[in-house]
């Protein structure tokens, strides 16, 4: 009886711990992002085109079972929407999750995934190591090789109703604008600066990208993570093409409301808003 009543516990201990980590490779959840251009010889030609990531349906490849990640560029023109942009799978056990770039995915852009990570180990479809977080540190990590971190701090978040683990990549050259930032669940966070933009850099697939090419500084930014049923639940950084938020007079009215990805509003979403009043100013409205 003893025994039977040891396992029991054993086994309770085992499925809390199996629900302390919440997948990252889940259908419908997105990843919000920018993919931003600086050209080095004139300004006119810079540009920010919004997109966001996402899985959508299941693919097998050499026998293991995949997520299909699809970019989806709201101007789409020049970008495949309708082809995956690459597919990743994960390890829920050991905490880890491969991809693979999709060599059929490209435009008559330059493709901002540096041609030793498009074809990876001078192969096609050949899968690597897109995160470890049992063992942040692991230079598998595709990406870690040219960051070099030795060090990390951690701490714990919440995302929607989940308690998920926030590493820090510490930069070798001891710089917080250069750290990077990792969260289960939703992967890569926050990145060093290229010099250019503040805010950091990187994507889902693309967390420390280091891209110039003809002319041209091309790197992703992302903004903030949506769950299955739209909310935004995390966000890494805004983006409202909005400059300055001032405080709003007496008499003035709501005009315009949009949330942190600038898409506009009909009605208070759940989230922070962005509203527009019509003195021309512009709050911030935390909606519960």
């Amino acid at each position: 009886m003893k025994k039977i009543i040891t396992l029991l516990i054993l086994m309770c201990s085992l499925s809390v711990m199996a629900q302390e980590y919440t997948p990252l490779v889940r259908e419908g959840v997105k990843w919000n992002c920018l993919l931003c251009g600086y050209s080095l010889y004139s300004e006119e030609d810079n540009f920010e085109h919004k997109y966001h990531i996402e899985f959508k349906g299941d693919t097998i490849i050499n026998e293991k079972a995949y997520k299909k990640c699809y970019y989806i560029f709201e101007n789409s023109a020049n970008y495949p929407n309708d082809i995956p942009r690459a597919f990743v799978r994960e390890d829920v056990v050991a905490k880890k999750v491969y991809a693979m770039f999709n060599p059929e995915y490209k435009h008559d852009k330059i493709d901002y995934a540096t041609d030793e990570i498009y074809n990876y180990d001078g192969a096609l479809y050949s899968e690597f190591l897109l995160y470890d977080f049992d063992n942040v540190l692991n230079l598998e990590q595709y990406w870690l090789r040219t960051f070099g971190a030795e060090s990390y701090s951690q701490r714990t978040i919440k995302v929607a109703e989940s308690n998920c683990k926030m590493f820090t990549l510490k930069s070798p050259f001891d710089l917080p604008e250069l750290d990077i930032d990792l969260l289960e669940s939703v992967g890569f966070c926050k990145g060093n600066t290229n010099g250019r933009d503040k805010r950091g850099c990187g994507d889902l697939l693309v967390p420390h990208p280091s891209i110039c090419m003809c002319g041209y500084n091309f790197y992703p930014l992302f903004l903030n993570f949506e769950d299955a049923e739209g909310n935004i639940v995390y966000v890494a950084q805004e983006y409202n093409g909005i400059e300055s938020v001032a405080s709003t007079g007496k008499d003035a009215v709501e005009t315009t409301r949009y949330d942190l990805y600038g898409r506009q509003l009909s009605q208070p979403a759940q989230g922070v808003n962005i509203v527009k009043m019509s003195d021309g100013s512009v709050r911030k409205e935390v909606v519960k």
